[in-house]
C-alpha cells in the first residue's frame, strides 16, 4: 500500500502539479495507454455546455436506469464528497475502490514525471481514474460530463457515441474565448466522426459553428426547436413543469419534471433526445411509461435545491452570467409572492462585474455579498473595490463577513413570506449545503 488512508491518497492527488501548459490531450493518451486504454471498454454519452451539464446528466442517468440499464456517471465539481464524481446508478464510488484506484495513479504519475509531458494534475487524474473504475465495473453506458470546454478537455480522449451540447455562453473566457463562435468551437470538439450530436438552445452564432463542425465530422445533428421540441409548456410555480415532447414527426405527451425553472424543460428535452438516439442506436426498445416516471423524479443537488422549508431557503450554483439570468427568471416566475433575499459568493476568475449587474436586477430586498474558504474566492475587499471602481450603487449591496450567522438569523426570524436564495460558486454552495443540513435541519 502506497497510502494508508483515503485521506492520504486524496492529499497526494491534490499535491500533483505540472508547469507544462500544452499538449494536454497527448498526455492523457499516454496515461491511458499506460493502462491499456480502459476508456475504450465501455460506451459513452459525452455532455458539455456552459450551463445545464449536471442537470442533463442527471436526466440521462435516470432515463437510462428506467430501462433497466446500469449507468455510470462522471461529473464535477462535487457537492458533498469527492466520491460523487464517479458513480454507478447514482451511487458514488466506495472509499475502498477510490483508494485502490489512487494507488494505480501513483504509478502512472511516477512514469509521466520522467517524460516530456510531466505529471497529471487533478482533473486529469480523475479522468483516468474514472476510466479505470468503469473498465472494472463495466456499466451498460457511461455519461461523461466535461470539465471545461470540450476540445482540449481531458475527457475528450473518449469517443462519445452521442455528444450533447446543452448551452453556449461566455464563461472561462481565458480558456474558451470571448465570443459565442469561439466557445462553440471549443464545445463542438467533443463531436466525433459519425457520432450523433444533440444541441440545446444556443445562440445563432454558436449554432452556425456547431453545424459546420458536425458536417466536417459527418455527424448526425439534432437541434432544439428544429429537430426536436418541447411544446404546450405549463410551469407550475414551486413544483416544476409539464410539456409535450416532439421529435422525428412523433409526439409524446404528459412529460413532467420536478426541477424548477423553464430552462429545465429545455434540459430535459435535450436529455430525452440523447436518450432516444442512444437507445435507437443500440436497438433497444423504450418503456415510455418508465421513462416518464423517471424524468418526473429527477433531481440534482445544488441546483435550485430547497434545503430549508420554513422559512424557505434555496441553493443554486449559478456561477456565471447565463446561470444567474436563468435563476433570476425562475425566481420571478415561481416566487413572485415572496420577499426575496439573495446571498452570493463567487470566484476571482469569473466576470464578477457582469454578475453583480445581474444580481442588481433581482427583485430582492437585499443582495448580500460574502466570501468563503477557497483559494480563489472573492474577498469582501475585492467586492468593495469592484463596486467602487465600476460605480455600482453601494446601497444595493451589503458586505457580509459571516454567512453562517446570516443564515442562522434568517431562520430565527422565520418570516413565512420570505425566501433566501443562496447562489454563486458551486464550491460555496457545497459549504452552505453542508452547514444547513448538519446545523439547521
Amino acid at each position: 500500500m502506497k497510502f494508508e488512508t483515503l485521506e492520504a491518497g486524496l492529499k497526494w492527488l491534490e499535491s500533483q502539479h505540472n508547469n507544462e501548459s500544452k499538449r494536454f490531450n497527448e498526455k492523457i493518451k499516454v496515461a491511458m495507454d499506460f493502462f491499456n486504454n480502459p476508456h475504450e471498454t465501455f460506451p459513452i454519452i459525452h455532455v458539455t455546455g456552459t450551463n445545464g451539464k449536471g442537470s442533463v446528466t442527471s436526466y440521462l442517468r435516470d432515463l437510462l436506469m428506467s430501462q433497466g440499464l446500469t449507468v455510470g456517471t462522471f461529473t464535477s465539481p462535487h457537492i458533498e464528497r469527492i466520491n460523487e464524481r464517479i458513480a454507478v446508478n447514482g451511487q458514488p464510488i466506495s472509499e475502498e475502490d477510490l483508494l485502490a484506484i489512487i494507488e494505480k495513479m501513483y504509478d502512472v504519475n511516477e512514469y509521466l514525471s520522467t517524460t516530456e509531458y510531466g505529471r497529471l494534475v487533478f482533473f486529469e487524474n480523475y479522468t483516468v481514474m474514472m476510466a479505470l473504475y468503469f473498465q472494472q465495473v463495466q456499466p451498460d453506458i457511461v455519461v461523461v460530463e466535461v470539465g471545461i470546454g470540450g476540445l482540449h478537455d481531458s475527457t475528450n480522449i473518449m469517443d462519445g457515441e452521442v455528444a450533447v451540447i446543452t448551452t453556449v455562453g461566455i464563461d472561462h473566457a481565458d480558456r474558451l474565448g470571448n465570443t459565442f463562435e469561439e466557445v462553440a468551437y471549443q464545445k463542438s470538439g467533443i463531436i466525433k466522426p459519425g457520432a450523433i450530436a444533440v444541441v440545446g438552445d444556443v445562440p445563432a452564432e454558436a449554432l452556425s459553428v456547431i453545424k459546420q463542425f458536425s458536417n466536417e465530422q459527418d455527424a448526425t445533428l439534432r437541434v432544439y426547436h428544429e429537430d426536436f421540441d418541447a411544446i404546450d409548456i405549463q410551469v407550475n410555480p414551486g413544483e416544476g413543469a409539464e410539456y409535450t415532447y416532439q421529435f422525428g414527426g412523433q409526439t409524446w405527451r404528459d412529460w413532467k419534471i420536478s426541477m424548477l425553472g423553464a430552462y429545465q424543460v429545455d434540459n430535459s428535452a435535450v436529455a430525452l433526445t440523447a436518450f432516444y438516439e442512444w437507445m435507437q442506436q443500440h436497438q433497444r426498445a423504450i418503456n415510455w411509461d418508465a421513462a416518464r416516471q423517471a424524468l418526473s423524479q429527477t433531481h440534482w443537488i445544488g441546483r435550485m435545491e430547497r434545503v430549508h422549508q420554513t422559512p424557505l431557503i434555496y441553493i443554486d450554483g449559478a456561477h456565471n452570467v447565463q446561470g444567474l439570468e436563468a435563476v433570476k427568471q425562475l425566481i420571478e416566475e415561481n416566487f413572485s409572492d415572496k420577499h426575496i433575499r439573495v446571498l452570493y459568493a463567487g470566484l476571482e476568475r469569473k466576470n464578477q462585474e457582469a454578475q453583480l449587474e445581474i444580481l442588481r436586477q433581482f427583485s430582492s430586498e437585499e443582495v448580500d455579498l460574502t466570501t468563503f474558504d477557497h483559494f480563489e474566492a472573492m474577498s469582501l475587499e475585492q467586492f468593495d473595490a469592484l463596486i467602487k471602481s465600476h460605480h455600482l450603487p453601494r446601497e444595493q449591496f451589503h458586505l457580509v463577513a459571516d454567512w453562517r450567522q446570516l443564515i442562522q438569523q434568517f431562520v430565527t426570524e422565520n418570516k413565512q413570506d420570505s425566501l433566501l436564495l443562496i447562489t454563486g460558486s458551486l464550491y460555496f454552495i457545497s459549504a452552505v449545503r453542508k452547514f444547513i443540513l448538519e446545523t439547521l435541519n
